[in-house]
């Protein structure tokens, strides 16, 4: 029991963080273009995107432009 309340306590904390990142990032002014982007990469890490649907994308464009390559 002990470790399920710990996992929930540790959840909360992950989302209250979160929050406080994401308001933090959305209250700042795009008026300081830098702080803007390192904030982006404090709300939005890199390691929490979806991988799968990035490689389709480029995949995707990839195909697009060898396409638009070939039809120059």
């Amino acid at each position: 029991m002990l470790d399920l309340e710990t996992n929930i306590a540790m959840q909360a904390e992950y989302s209250r963080d979160r929050r406080r990142k994401l308001a933090v990032f959305n209250g700042t002014s795009w008026l300081s273009p830098l702080r803007k982007l390192s904030l982006f990469g404090e709300a939005y890490p890199l390691s929490e995107w979806p991988v799968d649907e990035f490689a389709i994308v480029a995949a995707l464009i990839a195909v697009i432009g060898i396409v638009g390559l070939l039809a120059f």
